[in-house]
């Protein structure tokens, strides 16, 4: 069983909305309503924990006791925010699943394929990875994604936030969603390790991927649909999903 940490601490600006950005309704229902409910279906996670920031009071009234909220006082990166998470973490958890508060479509099918390829492959953190053709039409909100730099064998070799990638890099066609099972006790000494990115001013939650392969841990990747990796940022990323949909 994995124990699903939600970071959904953004201000979502873009979103025109008084609503926390995972609030805002996508293809019907509010954002974090739908991962809430892939995570249910997918009967392999305990109940999350999400990270919480700008009008985090709204979340907490939304989900219910029931769901634990943490606050993020920090918006600097998602490095720190899974940090902020871990006290709250279940003290038998062994697998901890990370996921963005605003990519609503992740499927119940893809979280228990994440976790089955994570045990089979005995790995210390397993990627989900996303393909596009390009990056045009609809599939132009991918452009600011990581991308996976692999290996000659076909490994993972990085993954490369865009704003510091170079040209050969930023037209790499595999993508990083920013969804993850990680080892916990791993995870806890590997959040500690982050620095601050000397060009966005960020703590990465990616930099621990380079940790673990300086480790020569095992990683593991796990290709999802691009649909499902679709990130909503702004009203007209909502309205391509909505299309997508339809």
């Amino acid at each position: 069983m994995m124990q699903p940490i939600i970071l959904a601490a953004g201000k979502g600006t873009r979103m025109g909305s008084d609503l926390p950005k995972t609030l805002c309704i996508v293809a019907g229902k509010p954002m974090l309503t739908h991962i809430l409910d892939a995570l249910s279906a997918a009967q392999n996670c305990a109940a999350p924990i999400i990270v919480v920031g700008h009008k985090g009071d709204q979340i907490r009234e939304f989900v219910g006791p029931t769901i634990t909220c943490v606050e993020q006082p920090d918006l600097s990166g998602t490095g720190t925010a899974t940090r902020v998470a871990l006290p709250s973490l279940p003290t038998d958890s062994t697998k901890v699943f990370i996921l963005y508060g605003d990519h609503p479509f992740i499927t119940a099918q893809s979280i228990r394929k994440i976790e089955e390829a994570h045990d089979k492959a005995g790995a210390i953190i397993t990627i989900a990875t996303a393909e596009v053709k390009d990056f045009k039409d609809w599939r132009r909100v991918f452009i600011s994604f990581g991308r996976v730099v692999r290996n000659q064998d076909g490994s993972v070799q990085e993954i490369r936030e865009y704003k510091n990638a170079n040209e050969h890099e930023q037209n790499i066609l595999e993508i990083n969603p920013g969804f993850y099972c990680v080892d916990k006790e791993w995870l806890a000494s590997a959040l500690e390790r982050i620095e601050r990115d000397s060009v966005t001013n960020e703590f990465y939650l990616t930099d621990i991927v380079s940790f673990a392969l300086d480790e020569e841990k095992k990683i593991e990747t796990v290709l999802i649909a691009a649909e499902e990796a679709f990130g909503i940022n702004s009203q007209g990323d909502a309205a391509h999903a909505e299309s997508l949909l339809a």
